[in-house]
């Protein structure tokens, strides 16, 4: 009886047995950007947003700050800009209204440093009882707070039908880019930080100024935040706007003019550069940096800005270089001397 043994050379048969499925612990580009999309439209349709939850879900990686740090080190950063705080002065425009609303009314027409106040509050309401000091009865400061909508519209619709659009101003002249703004823009952009915007407008007019002042090709139509998202606070705009653009809170800077912007963009765990205008330096001091216009502006500012935070890459990096000495046989520790 004779044994047949099989030779490696034989021809084997081709393996008929299904894939093996996808190793979970394996990276998988696709669906980690699936799954943070995913999270991302949760949060925006879920309660109050919490800088914790924020700085978890877009915490850089390792290898993110590495790359970050060899190409664009401001990549990592995010940037907010309060669109009548810091880009736009529509303080005409304003103005405006709330004089039509007080010669109906029959109240004193407010000056305009009064109305560049007036603009860096909440509401219409907040800014007859706080800043222009007109009422503090509640209905009386809601009816004012609806007449100034009104009177805002119909202001708005006058200038963006009779004023000329493009270039640095539009709307007749009720708008204009404050200075160096553009320009600071561009270093963002160049940068590759990206920025969101924020505004009390409705978006309609968000975008007509935008576009009457050519800023729109800085902000896509989906990093624009204006009161249609339901955001009833400035901090939470702020968070809203750091997941538009899907940074952490911490890595966040805030562009803006009122010391109530500054103090928001601290509660939501962001940094905060206030441009002086409608409130003086020395009231803004509440805010990390301080400028005169962002034209003052330049890239080591940002790291200044974030000088004091700790980078446990970086450091990590520099624990590896430096490995712990090795005690030689001679040598002996002090206590045992």
């Amino acid at each position: 009886m004779t044994i047949k043994v099989a030779s490696r050379r034989e021809e084997r048969l081709p393996d008929t047995s299904p894939p093996l499925p996808p190793d979970p612990l394996s990276p998988d580009p696709a669906y980690d950007s699936r799954w943070l999309s995913r999270r991302v439209s949760e949060l925006r349709s879920g309660p109050a947003l919490r800088p914790s939850d924020l700085n978890d879900l877009f915490a850089p990686t390792f290898l993110s700050r590495r790359r970050a740090a060899a190409s664009k080190p401001l990549s990592a950063h995010g940037a907010i800009f309060d669109l009548e705080g810091s880009l736009v002065d529509a303080a005409e425009l304003h103005r405006r209204a709330w004089g039509r609303v007080c010669g109906e009314h029959g109240y004193p027409t407010p000056s305009l440093q009064e109305v560049r106040q007036a603009v860096a509050c909440r509401s219409a309401e907040e800014a007859a009882k706080s800043v222009l000091y007109l009422t503090s009865d509640f209905l009386e400061m809601r009816k004012l707070g609806m007449a100034h909508y009104n009177a805002l519209g119909d202001v708005f619709a006058e200038a963006a039908g009779g004023g000329a659009a493009g270039g640095a101003g539009g709307g007749g002249g009720m708008w204009e880019v404050r200075e160096g703004a553009e320009r600071w823009l561009e270093t963002l952009r160049e940068e590759e930080v990206p920025v969101c915007l924020y505004s009390k407008l409705d978006k309609e007019k968000v975008q007509t100024i935008l576009a009457s002042t050519n800023l729109t090709n800085y902000f896509p139509p989906e990093n624009l935040l204006t009161p249609e998202e339901g955001y009833s606070t400035l901090d939470q705009t702020l968070l809203g706007s750091a997941l538009l653009i899907r940074r952490p809170p911490t890595h966040c800077t805030v562009y803006a003019d009122s010391p109530a912007a500054a103090i928001a963009a601290h509660d939501a765990e962001m940094r905060c550069v206030g441009v002086s205008g409608a409130f003086p330096r020395y009231e803004l001091q509440v805010a990390d940096q301080t400028v005169s216009s962002l034209g003052d502006l330049k890239t080591v500012d940002v790291r200044r800005v974030f000088s004091d935070m700790d980078d446990p890459a970086e450091l990590e990096m520099v624990l590896q270089k430096e490995p712990e000495g090795k005690r030689t046989r001679n040598e002996r520790p002090r206590w045992e001397y």
